[in-house]
């Protein structure tokens, strides 16, 4: 698509936008009014470069559409969305460190609900997982999208690769060794799942639920706050949470907005027990 067309279409659509009515930020909110011209725009991503990243596959990673990704995510209202959408965009393509084309996701994919994985999870292996872009570093690691290939479902998860040399340096394998206990324990619509590990010669990876709207304080930053529903939702969602863990003899001990992720459905998701006790 042609630069200047592009522009004149956002141009376009930011009118309709500043005459239209205000919707509930939510799960793809005004999305539906400029889907059709962007459904051809794809992002690109790369599975990084480092002693982390070498160790997964090399093969063309994961692509996803500006539509399936803004459909996944909780925009705010209006015109701010849509600019929104835009910097989204900006910032995945100006991370851009590889020349080849990735595919696109498609809506389904990316609301796959992590109960429908199946149980053979614990089999699985470093090579039944095709590498995205990333999503996130650390002091110990980095997290990565990745698509699983074993079977044809397909689904995507969030890897965290963590360093061992940088777990022993700060004498935090104790720490670890707890966090997937309990992490494996707990089981909740409103709990990022961990579904299993595996041990690398070097490296440790968590296979974790993904969730596309990111952590909740990097739209709390952008928004400065919630409306009282959307806040009401968050509340009611990880009270309910932290309830089930209490039921189980679990204490997160590390509750703040970084540690809470937006799921494919809008929901909030309890994340990152590495400070948790039981």
């Amino acid at each position: 698509m042609e630069l200047l067309e592009l522009r004149t279409r956002i141009r376009n659509e930011l009118e309709r936008e500043k005459n239209g009515k205000e919707e509930e930020p939510g799960v793809g909110g005004n999305i539906e009014t400029w889907q059709h011209w962007m459904r051809g725009l794809t992002c690109y991503g790369s599975p990084g470069t480092g002693a982390g990243p070498a160790a997964l596959p090399q093969r063309a990673g994961i692509g996803i559409t500006i539509p399936a990704l803004c459909a996944s995510l909780p925009l705010p209202p209006s015109s701010r969305s849509f600019l929104s959408l835009l910097v989204k965009l900006r910032d995945i393509m100006s991370a851009q460190k590889s020349d080849f084309r990735l595919r696109p996701l498609t809506l389904e994919e990316l609301q796959q609900p992590a109960e429908n994985i199946p149980d053979d999870y614990k089999d699985w292996k470093i090579h039944d997982f095709e590498a995205g872009f990333a999503l996130g570093s650390g002091r110990f690691g980095r997290v990565f999208l990745v698509r699983e290939t074993k079977t044809e479902l397909n689904f995507l998860l969030a890897m965290k690769v963590l360093f061992k040399a940088q777990l022993s340096k700060y004498n935090m394998e104790h720490q670890l060794r707890r966090e997937i206990e309990i992490h494996q324990r707990v089981k909740h619509p409103n709990i990022v799942r961990l579904f299993t590990w595996i041990n690398h010669t070097d490296k440790i990876f968590l296979l974790l639920e993904y969730a596309p709207g990111g952590d909740m304080y990097t739209h709390l930053s952008k928004l400065r706050r919630f409306t009282e529903r959307r806040t009401a939702t968050y509340v009611w969602q990880i009270s309910d949470a932290l309830s089930y863990c209490h039921s189980k003899g679990v204490i997160h001990r590390d509750i703040k907005p970084e540690n809470i992720l937006i799921g494919a459905r809008g929901q909030a998701l309890l994340a990152d027990f590495g400070w948790a006790a039981q």
